[in-house]
């Protein structure tokens, strides 16, 4: 009796000094890279369908360990954003003409939940017998949305970029306050950042930039906001 219950008691030491198998995971898949319409491209290859729409296809690269990605497309002039999920490589994408717009595309993996972000490119849709184009709304840099910043001696700088597919930006225009409608802050700037602005702590503000080019058009950036700690 004495030896079986020592065989079970060696029995259990060894089971239990085994050494679990190690969890082995998945990679997540990789970035993509865009293809087409190509960053800040106007485009007139999509199917016209219309005069006020076409169709357009969106191009990118495999990315590793990817079995699916979500194309993202973004109206810039009205905000609206729709999504489309696909395993191939391209899908075609009914677009208004004469508009502007930003795309991405996400890598997605049936073995991680990660999702991995391409960059985003924009490309103006071309319309009927437009020979000038409006810019695309500013890329408001810095402050980013939503960030946190300190002021240095009560001042902080504002950065953007600014495009245009017929490269004729005149001048921008600077809107900043403590509401959603802020108010002009500066007009007429021919730079892409505006220093030593006076700012309050524990203030939430409100930014943004209206693009115009030497034909008379515009273009708005949309609302921004920060906090000043």
């Amino acid at each position: 009796m004495k030896k079986i219950i020592m065989i079970l008691f060696v029995t259990v030491i060894i089971g239990c000094g085994k050494d679990k198998e190690p969890i082995v995971e998945e990679p997540a898949a990789a970035k993509t890279m865009l293809f087409k319409p190509a960053q800040y491209e106007l485009c007139t290859s999509g199917v016209i369908i219309s005069d006020s729409q076409s169709v357009v296809t969106f191009e990118w690269v495999a990315a590793a360990n990817a079995d699916g990605y979500e194309l993202v497309v973004k109206n810039l002039e009205s905000g609206s954003v729709n999504s489309y999920f696909t395993q191939n490589l391209r899908f075609d994408v009914k677009l208004q003409r004469n508009t502007p717009y930003s795309w991405s595309v996400d890598s997605k993996s049936d073995k991680n939940p990660q999702t991995t972000k391409s960059d985003v490119w924009k490309f103006f849709n071309a319309g009927v017998g437009i020979s000038s184009y409006a810019p695309y709304p500013a890329d408001l840099l810095s402050p980013s949305f939503g960030e946190t910043v300190n002021a240095v001696d009560g001042k902080l700088s504002l950065l953007w970029k600014g495009s245009d597919p017929d490269n004729d930006i005149l001048n921008y225009s600077i809107y900043l306050g403590k509401s959603t409608s802020p108010i002009l802050l500066k007009a007429d700037l021919t730079d892409t950042v505006l220093k030593d602005i006076s700012v309050s702590i524990n203030t939430v503000y409100y930014w943004k930039v209206i693009t115009k080019d030497n034909r008379g058009n515009t273009s708005d950036s949309g609302l921004f906001s920060f906090k000043v700690k």
